[in-house]
């Protein structure tokens, strides 16, 4: 959709519905798989606590710099929506969200299945794959690529079947270079006794990096993420941000690498709207409450 055009979006809300309390930007992200301490699969939901815009700024001969003068940047999310957010960061109301996030995915995957099937289904497990930063997506030395041969820094560049079509599988991507992760060998312990608990997602509030950009490359991921202080990246909430109160909430459907793939799209979708209910539920209940 793109920025743009979600501001398109926001600017024909504002001046047809002049009520509008919060709006709820939900769709699919890529993540950080890693942020302090903490690991972000393929498949939890990411709740923007602030947005950053990061490819609006100055390129100079030797540097891109982010805008990030307050008449520049994107403004902080309103009292109401601080206020809720705040509220869904406690213990009692974030364990409350990811109960209530699972409910609503398994409700959704059952009544999925009887019109189209497996289509939300989470992928499994063994479909779950980081690699490292530093190993590229490419035809490696049997294929005789000329241009992946000659690819060995994010600085080089790829055959164009490498970088928009191949898979994995297809280009055989060595698993030695996959990076270990405690939550995933946790769910590999369970699966074959919970297949309930292995796809229960985990639900991060964040800062969320938007822009224009499909973010393919681990290494510039990891660079904005620790400047920035970014847990993912998304490609419709700038176009939003200053002009409605809004919650961001998206899915990890990749990890922002060169290995992205559509495996996780519709799982992560299903998270995420999963999520926007569960989250709508304490909304409404705070309201109600004393």
């Amino acid at each position: 959709m793109g920025k743009t055009n979600a501001a398109n979006v926001a600017a024909g809300f504002r001046s047809s519905f002049r009520g509008i309390e919060i709006a709820l930007i939900v769709g699919i992200c890529g993540g950080v798989p890693f942020y302090k301490g903490e690991e972000i699969l393929v498949g939890d939901v990411i709740i923007s606590g602030s947005l950053i815009q990061y490819d609006f700024g100055r390129r100079y001969t030797n540097k891109f710099r982010r805008k990030s003068t307050f008449d520049e940047s994107l403004g902080r999310a309103n009292a109401d929506v601080r206020g809720l957010l705040a509220m869904l960061k406690t213990d009692y109301s974030s364990e409350l969200l990811e109960q209530r996030i699972l409910y609503h995915l398994l409700e959704l995957q059952k009544r999925a299945r009887r019109r189209r099937g497996g289509k939300y289904d989470y992928p499994g497990v063994d479909k779950d794959k980081l690699f490292s930063s530093s190993y590229r997506h490419k035809h490696h030395p049997s294929f005789n690529c000329d241009a992946c041969d000659h690819c060995h820094t994010d600085a080089d560049d790829t055959c164009s079947r490498a970088m928009k079509e191949a898979s994995c599988s297809e280009l055989l991507c060595d698993e030695k270079h996959l990076v270990s992760r405690t939550r995933l060998e946790q769910k590999k312990l369970v699966s074959a006794s919970s297949a309930t608990e292995i796809q229960q997602p985990h639900a991060h509030i964040g800062n969320v990096a938007s822009g224009d950009t499909v973010m393919r490359s681990s290494q510039e991921r990891d660079r904005i993420a620790k400047e920035e202080n970014v847990i993912a990246f998304e490609m419709e909430g700038a176009g939003i941000w200053d002009n409605l109160p809004c919650i961001i909430i998206k899915g990890v459907c990749d990890y922002c690498d060169s290995h992205k793939n559509k495996d996780w799209q519709n799982f992560a979708s299903a998270t995420a709207a999963s999520a926007m209910k569960a989250l709508l539920e304490q909304y409404n209940h705070r309201d109600k409450s004393p």
